[in-house]
């Protein structure tokens, strides 16, 4: 069997809305010092310290949805390995490895009044005993996603990996179509 890589990628938007949190938490901490608040005592160490945590609390919160550059999911004749982070998660067939896959909705609301649902991909679990590595489909490709689950599917029953299936080549042409396109043409 051929090694079978996906690959892991942190999306844009993720990057944008940290760096916006991260400017927003040390405008106000600039903010904060300029007008001498840091001098006020035990207030501002509460505000400082609120503010300082707010973007660490959010980094830790989301690891799901990063990745490192190299990043991936790959499936060998014997293990899974996932890399996204400096370590790879190394879980081998042998040992029974687990998947499980939670869908992640996030819901919008204008004054409590539900606007929309976004669809935040889903959260993948993959463990071995006491092992387990989390990440989000959205670190994948939107054409690989499927593939993705459905390898891990078949990882998690002890069965090889299919990987990328291409598309179904297209129907050949009948009769019928040479008339339409015959009728298309004229029209033009």
């Amino acid at each position: 069997m051929a090694t079978i890589r996906y690959r892991l990628r942190t999306p844009t938007s993720y990057g944008l809305i940290v760096g916006l949190m991260v400017g927003l938490c040390g405008f106000a901490l600039y903010a904060l010092h300029r007008a001498g608040g840091f001098a006020s005592g035990g207030r501002a160490a509460v505000v400082v310290a609120i503010t300082a945590g707010v973007p660490v609390i959010a980094l830790a919160a989301t690891a799901a949805y990063r990745a490192w550059p190299g990043g991936h999911v790959t499936f060998t004749d014997d293990a899974v390995v996932v890399r996204r982070g400096r370590r790879p998660g190394r879980f081998a067939h042998a040992d029974g490895v687990q998947v499980t896959a939670q869908q992640i909705d996030v819901q919008l609301t204008a004054a409590l009044i539900p606007v929309a649902t976004l669809d935040r991909g889903q959260l993948v679990t993959i463990g071995c005993g006491s092992r387990r590595v989390k990440f989000s489909t959205l670190l994948v490709a939107p054409d690989d996603r499927a593939a993705l689950l459905a390898d891990l599917g078949r990882a998690a029953r002890g069965e090889p990996p299919v990987g990328r299936t291409p598309p179904p080549p297209p129907p050949p042409r009948t009769a019928h179509d040479a008339l339409l396109d015959d009728e298309l043409d004229r029209a033009d």
